[in-house]
């Protein structure tokens, strides 16, 4: 017998259908300018997007003292600016024909839940997820998915997370639920692949290709 059931579709919100990291990289630079560092010259965008959290860490003069007031300013910015946070192109598109295709879906993201909601009022995609879950920390992920399988009940046989950074592939690798990276987000192809998702993509769009292959594999098995 067949699976008909569509799987869940639990998203990332920065860098997988929100383009903060355009606003993200403007403020630390400025941060940075101000400071009077040199990191920013001399560290390339492409060369730090390949890293870990942790690697990043290491090469910011001040390491994690430096890393939370950076991320701290960053997230402040972007609650102030969040009426000028872009969808990434063809996201709007590939969220609305999910939804109107029927695939459960939810948000679960270490941004503030009002910048989010916000976005998504501002883009009419308030009735596209069954329900947002913020983590309350940077490093909670594994725990706030875990939590959102358990009370919803849902199969992670049957479902997939659709993150854009190298942490989004270890929290789902600690959890055993499959993962589909973006590779436009924070983290580039390079960086993601080195820790094995398991599937990748380099556009929104694609997304609606990859799920009627992966049921139609499944189904087939």
């Amino acid at each position: 017998m067949q699976n008909t059931l569509k799987p869940t579709l639990i998203w990332d919100f920065d860098g997988t259908i929100a383009d903060t990291f355009t606003p993200t990289m403007s403020i630390l630079r400025q941060e940075y300018e101000r400071w009077g560092d040199e990191f920013h010259r001399r560290h390339t965008i492409n060369q730090l997007r390949s890293l870990t959290i942790t690697q990043i860490v290491r090469t910011i003069p001040g390491g994690w003292w430096k890393f939370i007031y950076l991320l701290y300013k960053a997230k402040k910015h972007l609650r102030q600016t969040a009426h000028q946070i872009k969808p990434y192109p063809g996201a709007i598109y590939t969220l609305r024909t999910l939804h109107d295709q029927d695939y459960p879906m939810y948000i679960v993201s270490s941004n503030n839940l009002e910048t989010i909601a916000h976005f998504l009022h501002q883009y009419h995609l308030d009735d596209v997820f069954l329900d947002v879950i913020t983590t309350g920390g940077f490093w909670r992920k594994a725990k706030t998915l875990r939590q959102l399988i358990r009370h919803e009940k849902i199969d992670q046989t049957n479902a997939y997370y659709l993150g854009d950074e190298i942490r989004d592939i270890q929290a789902c690798h600690r959890l055993k639920l499959p993962i589909i990276s973006v590779t436009y987000g924070y983290n580039s192809a390079e960086g993601l692949k080195k820790f094995t998702p398991t599937h990748m993509i380099k556009k929104p769009t694609q997304l609606l290709q990859l799920l009627p292959k992966l049921q139609r594999q499944k189904d087939s098995a």
